[in-house]
């Protein structure tokens, strides 16, 4: 018996083969290199606990499952893609998920006050060429642009310290 490990993973996760290391492969439909690791957790979970699920019902589930808003490409020419990163982690897979657009990348956002959203800039600045700050309306919790705004020269700042 050998763990679970991707064969091949595409950044814009249209389809992933993978092979469960056990002989089985599934594609899986999400993109992201993150989301192919949670679908072999779901595996093995199931697997290492004995639960009463056929392996048909596993296959189904990994090549319908849908996440909106999470690495969702909108549109191919530009390419437009939805993503509701919204702390350190989410925001380190959607970077690692768009390393290959660093430097062309035109980033619409708005964060929650609440949220760790200095790390999160920190991480994704570096690849933008651009970042469009709002407010997200009707929400008491939102950063106001001007505050997410600052946090972006902020963190360009730094990157550009360490860059030097």
């Amino acid at each position: 018996y050998r763990p679970a490990r991707p064969r091949r993973i595409q950044p814009d996760g249209t389809e992933t083969d993978v092979n469960d290391g056990a002989g089985q492969a599934y594609t899986v439909c999400l993109a992201g290199a993150h989301q192919v690791s949670n679908a072999l957790t779901a595996i093995e979970a199931v697997r290492l606990c004995a639960l009463p699920v056929s392996q048909q019902a596993i296959e189904t589930g990994l090549s319908a499952a849908r996440f909106p808003a999470r690495l969702e490409l909108l549109r191919k020419q530009p390419p437009v893609v939805l993503d509701g990163a919204h702390n350190p982690e989410g925001a380190a897979a959607l970077a690692v998920a768009m390393a290959g657009e660093a430097g062309k990348i035109t980033a619409v956002m708005g964060m929650m006050a609440d949220k760790d959203y200095p790390t999160a800039l920190s991480v994704l600045a570096p690849l933008c060429r651009s970042i469009v700050t709002l407010r997200v309306r009707d929400n008491p919790r939102s950063l106001s642009a001007a505050a997410l705004a600052v946090s972006y020269l902020v963190s360009l700042r730094l990157y550009a310290r360490k860059a030097f």
